[in-house]
């Protein structure tokens, strides 16, 4: 649950990457 390390991509929407957060995200819900 950290500002800096997105782990629920789309939902958070706080990817560095982009919206997807396919390739930072963890956890592709």
């Amino acid at each position: 649950m950290s500002t800096t390390r997105p782990f629920s991509p789309g939902d958070r929407g706080r990817e560095p990457s982009g919206a997807s957060g396919a390739s930072e995200g963890g956890v592709p819900g």
